[in-house]
């Protein structure tokens, strides 16, 4: 990368000298701009003075690439040399604040903490950094800034960070796409205090239900968290208050919901896992409903034969296709089958499943469980709850193997 091309000291002067006579003549906002207009020009200027510093520092620089590229291997070394220099004192001017880090999220959405290792919380990380230094001219400056600083690290003598700051300029202008070393942690360093309100947030919240010391839930086993859940839930107060404190702290609210559809996809695993039998609806609930399965699948196995014999096997068109037509039936027969006894015997199997999950040690399964049961208590149309979707579909894949598997078997018996 080749730093941007920058006026000469002179004419420099000139805009600066002029721009500081403006400013007591026009209105507040006006006058914002113009110091945001001085404060570009000083780096400039401030940049071109140093130009031959610069220069020579990068040729200094330049006999120590292959140390450089030996760091850049150990992905490890990399990250913890990366951290401890843009730690410094020197660079907490540069970092990222809390509410910077929020209205980032507010714009590319909140990530889920829960999963803070998922390629899915990494692409939200990156994609909120990147949009905090979306402007180009933000990024010169910040180059120009960095750049500026090479002088000082090779005259100590510390050639690796110095390597680290000029590979962090040159590719906050050569690839605006991409995070850089020095702007990964100045998102990071702002993440983690927005990270520690939220917490901050979420203590308080326990406050208002009354919870003065969080071991105390820590102690309870499940069973018990439920119970003093559904305690706080019924009091008519408490949700006021719990009310009140979500309008009043919206960071937490929106981080909360954020994480609440993460764990509501988790918990859709449970169904995929081979001791789930006790979940599923048994074939005599859904019977009355494989008729207008069939129906909708008739016309789609011809589909399939069709795409099977040009070779256009599987066609992800009649798969998806496949996949509306169980859904289209679960919702119908949902209102029919979840009565609230059933209801309440799908919670006590879960309850029971969380169980048996927490004795054999499988602590993230059975927090998949909890969670379940938390999507069965929330309110509204029981056709919008993922889980009870979810579930009829399974449970009608299931049936539809085992009419398949039947059908195969009488026809055989048929040719016998």
């Amino acid at each position: 990368m080749q730093a941007r091309p920058v006026p000469s000291a002179e004419p420099l002067s000139q805009i600066h000298h002029m721009a500081k006579q403006l400013m007591a003549q026009v209105p507040p906002d006006e006058a914002r701009k113009l110091e945001g207009l001085l404060e570009t020009v000083g780096d400039m200027a401030a940049y071109e003075a140093m130009g031959d510093e610069i220069d020579a520092a990068m040729q200094i620089l330049e006999s120590h690439r292959a140390e450089f590229e030996e760091l850049v291997e150990d992905e490890k070394a990399t990250l913890e040399q990366t951290t401890r220099l843009f730690s410094e004192e020197r660079f907490e001017p540069m970092h990222y604040t809390a509410a910077e880090i929020d209205r980032a999220f507010e714009a590319v959405g909140y990530p889920s903490r829960f999963r803070d290792e998922s390629e899915e919380w990494t692409e939200t990380f990156v994609a909120a950094a990147l949009y905090l230094a979306d402007d180009m001219d933000y990024r010169f400056r910040l180059a120009r800034q960095l750049l500026m600083m090479l002088p000082e690290y090779v005259n100590a003598g510390r050639y690796l960070d110095a390597w680290l700051i000029q590979y962090s300029a040159y590719r906050m202008i050569e690839f605006p796409d991409e995070i850089n070393p020095f702007l990964f942690e100045m998102f990071d360093h702002g993440f983690r205090e927005w990270a520690r309100g939220v917490d901050e947030q979420q203590m308080g919240m326990l406050g208002v239900l009354g919870v003065d010391d969080p071991s105390q839930l820590a102690h309870m086993s499940a069973d018990e968290a439920d119970a003093w859940l559904e305690a706080q839930m019924a009091d008519p107060e408490t949700n006021a208050s719990l009310e009140a404190y979500y309008k009043t702290h919206p960071t937490m609210r929106k981080q909360a919901e954020a994480e609440f559809v993460d764990l509501e996809r988790t918990a859709l695993e449970l169904l995929g896992r081979d001791d789930a039998d006790c979940l599923y609806l048994s074939s005599d609930e859904v019977a009355d409903w494989m008729p207008a399965l069939v129906e909708r699948m008739t016309s789609l196995e011809a589909q399939a034969r069709q795409a099977e014999e040009r070779g256009e096997w599987p066609d992800p068109d009649i798969l998806q296709a496949a996949q509306v037509a169980f859904m289209e039936t679960a919702v119908e027969m949902i209102p029919t089958i979840f009565t609230p006894e059933r209801l309440a015997q799908l919670k006590a199997d879960l309850k029971n499943y969380r169980r048996d999950l927490e004795e054999l040690g499988e602590q993230e399964a059975a927090t998949h469980a909890h969670t379940a049961l938390i999507l069965l208590g929330r309110d509204g149309e029981l056709t919008d709850n993922r889980l009870l979707t979810a579930l009829g579909m399974a449970s009608l894949q299931r049936a539809m193997v085992d009419w398949v598997e039947e059908a195969r078997a009488k026809a055989q018996e048929g040719k016998s």
